[in-house]
């Protein structure tokens, strides 16, 4: 099969799951969610509206505290591809995205229609090369949130320092060594869940 017609079959593809999806989005269906890499991922194909994500959003943002406080960031893309660290792959034709385990090389194909559900664990993040890339046919947003833990520690001088570390959390912590009480952010190491 030519490359040209690898290229049409997965636009034609593409477009019957798009169609499938504004379906799904009329009688309001939700299927059944399917278990990804290590277990802790998964993708999910029930369906929100534009407005229900952003209204998820605003809740999302009012529940985040930010110290020091910035704005909530989001990127709107619209397919994903999990990739091997060792080396580019690219999944099957047929599929939006794959993911390839580094040493095992088990491939998992994921097709990602629009309003769809897709949680990337750590576990996978780590053992499962990853990234985001834009689709050539149009297709619905699709909103990535990426979760980080961002330790904020508090020098006896008053200055600050951001950790971005998800094997480490912060314990706010009351210290009295000297005369003075001195708030200090405690960092104790433990896996994130």
């Amino acid at each position: 099969m030519s490359s040209s017609s690898k290229v049409l079959k997965r636009k034609k593809e593409s477009f019957a799951i798009d169609q499938d999806c504004q379906l799904d989005v009329k009688r309001n269906i939700q299927c059944q969610s399917k278990r990804l890499g290590e277990e802790d991922s998964w993708y999910k194909d029930t369906l929100f509206s534009l407005d229900e994500s952003l209204e998820i959003l605003k809740e999302i943002d009012e529940q985040i505290v930010h110290f020091p406080r910035e704005q909530f960031k989001l990127k709107i893309v619209n397919t994903i591809n999990l990739l091997p660290r060792d080396k580019a792959f690219y999944g099957d034709v047929n599929s939006d995205g794959s993911c390839k385990h580094n040493q095992s090389k088990v491939v998992q194909d994921i097709h990602l229609k629009s309003g769809s559900l897709f949680v990337l664990g750590w576990k996978t993040n780590s053992a499962w090369k990853h990234s985001i890339v834009k689709a050539q046919r149009p297709c619905e947003r699709r909103i990535s949130l990426t979760y980080r833990l961002i330790k904020t520690i508090m020098h006896r001088d008053g200055t600050l320092a951001e950790i971005d570390d998800s094997n480490f959390s912060i314990q706010n912590s009351f210290n009295n060594n000297s005369n003075e009480n001195e708030n200090e952010h405690e960092v104790k190491k433990d896996k994130i869940i």
